[in-house]
């Protein structure tokens, strides 16, 4: 869960450009029904949205929702919002008990950066499914190992920073052998059989040190568990351990850091059957 909207939304261009390019290559592939109802889950501070999706919407949808279960997401969300039919609420999707207002009530559900952030994707897709309308679709695109993975799995294991819930921030299948062999049982047992699962790999470089480390801190949601004295600190070690990432690279030029990352993401899109 994110709580960080200002910082996340002022330093997240790496989502925008990457949905964008995502659904311009894969939308052929969405069935778009008539006057469609359509979820957005994981919504965070709705900009990325904005800029990204939204000019993929078709002109009659009937309504759209966007939810998320940070309420500071939400609460950001709203006094942003451009769509005058719009309502963001906030919901986790991998909750137990779904909201019955919620259930066969969708024709489409999008998830972007989404997937690799949540702790239970099995209960995630059968709530997605359960949304469906017969022969909705469901569209995701997310990272197989994200940015900060390594360095997590470090932190979890530093005896200074252990305590704090670094962990718990690790994406699902981060430990496995094949965690595109588990997102495709994830997807199957929660009734998607109907599915086509893309990856993508590439290399997106950011504008400056600065966008690179406010992005990567801006997901640090256990941050706050940090005592007051010890966060500067922190800070400076996080920076440090972040460009160590099996995923980043860094280089010097004309004196000032260039980091780009190499990214390897997988793009679902499913059907309710």
């Amino acid at each position: 869960m994110m709580i960080y909207p200002k910082l996340y939304a002022e330093n997240n261009r790496l989502s925008t450009v990457l949905i964008k390019k995502h659904l311009t290559e894969y939308n052929h592939l969405i069935k778009w029904k008539n006057s469609p109802s359509v979820l957005e889950i994981g919504h965070g501070d709705g900009g990325s949205s904005q800029r990204s999706f939204f000019p993929f919407l078709p002109r009659d949808l009937k309504e759209f929702v966007a939810v998320d279960k940070s309420e500071k997401m939400v609460e950001y969300a709203k006094k942003n919002s451009i769509l005058p039919t719009m309502k963001i609420e906030k919901l986790d999707i991998t909750t137990k008990q779904l909201p019955a207002d919620y259930i066969n009530r969708f024709d489409h559900i999008f998830g972007f950066f989404l997937m690799h952030m949540v702790k239970d994707p099995r209960q995630c897709f059968r709530n997605m499914h359960k949304s469906l309308k017969q022969g909705g679709s469901i569209f995701l695109n997310f990272f197989e190992q994200t940015p900060i993975d390594d360095s997590l799995d470090k932190l979890s294991k530093n005896p200074e920073w252990n305590m704090y819930g670094a962990e718990n921030l690790i994406s699902p299948y981060y430990y496995s052998f094949n965690s595109r062999l588990n997102w495709e049982e994830d997807l199957k047992e929660a009734g998607f059989h109907n599915y086509e699962l893309f990856e993508d790999r590439g290399s997106f470089e950011f504008r400056n040190s600065n966008e690179f480390d406010n992005n990567l801190l801006s997901v640090c949601n256990f941050l706050p568990n940090i005592p007051a004295d010890k966060q500067e600190d922190f800070k400076e070690y996080y920076k440090k351990l972040t460009r160590l990432d099996e995923t980043i690279n860094v280089r010097i030029e004309d004196g000032k850091e260039i980091i780009s990352l190499n990214y390897k993401m997988f793009i679902i899109i499913a059907t309710k059957n």
